[in-house]
């Protein structure tokens, strides 16, 4: 490990590395996926999702949601990945 460059405690020094880091580099060959599990994606918001989030909030949906997901967005992404793969059944939304 390289040492830093000012002083710092070796309660700091010795966390081990980020596994998320490890799995986004071992992923990060995968044609057009869109990473999300770092702040923000490196692309501007598209109108359609921000106007669909100026539309739920006017509408009181900007509380929290089902803990498994929208069941209307799980039946959506449910749609898709069935499209695409065999043998998807189901599909749950995590939050991280």
């Amino acid at each position: 490990m390289t040492e830093p460059l000012l002083p710092v405690n070796q309660a700091v020094i010795s966390i081990a590395r980020d596994k998320l880091l490890g799995f986004q580099r071992q992923v990060s060959g995968i044609e057009d996926l869109t990473f999300l599990t770092f702040g923000e994606p490196g692309f501007d918001t598209p109108a359609v999702v921000k106007e669909a989030t100026i539309a739920a909030i006017n509408n009181s949906r900007s509380h929290y949601g089902n803990s498994q997901g929208e069941p209307g967005v799980r039946k959506a992404i449910l749609g898709y990945m069935k499209d695409r793969y065999d043998n998807v059944i189901q599909v749950l939304i995590t939050l991280s």
